[in-house]
């Protein structure tokens, strides 16, 4: 086998036999593969410490095209320790994590990666990890052939007077076109179409009204029922710590 060097992130870990693990690494030249970390759950192996979710860097393995590849080691670039430190920020980062191993197959993503990191890194570096998590949502639905209509009228084309969006036809309904939609608040409109502008890398800071950030996330939140089918158990786990007040995040 072949062994090669690629930026990666562990997206999740199972046990296997007694002593090793199967990991799922998102890698950047790759796509999604399956990596064995041979005896990594030892506690006197060098791969322990890096077998772990969340590891972010340059994984050297033997590469197996089809099939399960073999861990030599991790050249570690971040290991989010900030993230590990925070209940809210682990759900979170959860979240992403799942929601990429459900859109990536094995093709390389390389602007889905890039996009996963930046959004992590944000995250680390202190900022909102709920609306970081929203911009995240929104712009990868047209990776799972669902994408929104967002600079322009989904009925006519066109990008004046806009009023609402509409969650049925996928996109922003004009004056012109609107039918009896539900009317969404301006500033949503605004912050829908900035969340799909915007470079997460160059995010210095968020700080804008909770009840804006809620409603974004509602949205969010029916439009993946209604059009992907994904159920994840990371989302589940972050709709209860907020319901049981676990959470101590802030906008």
């Amino acid at each position: 086998m072949e062994i090669v060097k690629s930026m990666g992130i562990i997206l999740k870990e199972i046990n296997y036999s007694e002593s090793s693990k199967i990991l799922t690494v998102f890698t950047k030249e790759y796509g999604k593969i399956g990596i064995l970390s041979k005896g990594c759950r030892n506690i006197r192996s060098k791969l322990r410490s890096v077998s772990t979710r969340l590891i972010y860097g340059f994984f050297h393995f033997y590469y197996q095209p089809n099939g399960l590849s073999t861990l030599i080691c991790v050249d570690v670039e971040n290991t989010f320790s900030h993230i590990l430190s925070s209940i809210d920020d682990i759900a979170y980062a959860n979240y992403l994590l799942e929601l990429t191993d459900k859109i990536v197959e094995g093709d390389a993503e390389s602007d889905l990666f890039d996009l996963l990191i930046s959004t992590l890194e944000k995250i680390e570096e202190g900022i909102t990890p709920k609306m970081l998590s929203n911009i995240f949502s929104l712009k990868v639905l047209p990776l799972l052939g669902c994408g929104l209509v967002l600079d322009e009228c989904v009925s006519c084309g066109s990008s004046e007077n806009i009023v609402t969006i509409d969650i049925e036809q996928g996109g922003f309904i004009c004056k012109k076109c609107y039918a009896n939609q539900m009317i969404v608040d301006p500033k949503l409109i605004q912050l829908l179409r900035l969340s799909m502008e915007v470079d997460v890398k160059k995010i210095k800071k968020l700080s804008l009204d909770t009840t804006l950030v809620d409603e974004f996330s509602k949205f969010l939140d029916d439009y993946y029922e209604k059009y992907t089918g994904i159920s994840l158990k990371s989302k589940t786990f972050l709709k209860n710590i907020m319901k049981l007040g676990v959470s101590n995040e802030k906008i």
